[in-house]
């Protein structure tokens, strides 16, 4: 039985959204060592986005997030190989959130938590 390759997707929300803010706060929290509330995780949303001052959002947050999603279950690589057969990761199930980063719109990551580097360049 040949293993399997997790498949991923990413969803992008805008974090000027109240909902989507509270959402990837309680991810963030989520994918984080505890302690490390949701509470925490929005206080360090608001400090590293900041907020809009002027125009359509002002008093929301920037950025936009990118939340990564498995779609099929399978083994998600997070490591370098060490040799055939080798490599270092974890199995990860359907709709399991497996990342999140929020982004400026230059590209900047503002923060992010669990295996965001696996859709921003990273290895």
């Amino acid at each position: 039985m040949a293993g399997y390759k997790a498949e991923t997707t990413v969803k992008r929300c805008p974090m000027h959204d109240p909902v989507c803010a509270g959402k990837v706060a309680e991810h963030m929290a989520a994918l984080t060592p505890q302690p490390y509330t949701v509470d925490d995780a929005a206080a360090d949303l608001e400090r590293t986005c900041g907020r809009f001052t002027r125009g359509a959002h002002a008093g929301g947050l920037r950025g936009w997030a990118s939340i990564l999603v498995c779609t099929r279950g399978g083994w998600v690589r997070t490591g370098q190989s060490y040799g055939p057969g080798e490599s270092q990761g974890y199995v990860a199930r359907p709709g399991q959130v497996l990342g999140v980063a929020v982004t400026a719109y230059d590209g900047q990551v503002y923060c992010g938590a669990g295996d965001y580097h696996l859709m921003v360049g990273g290895r």
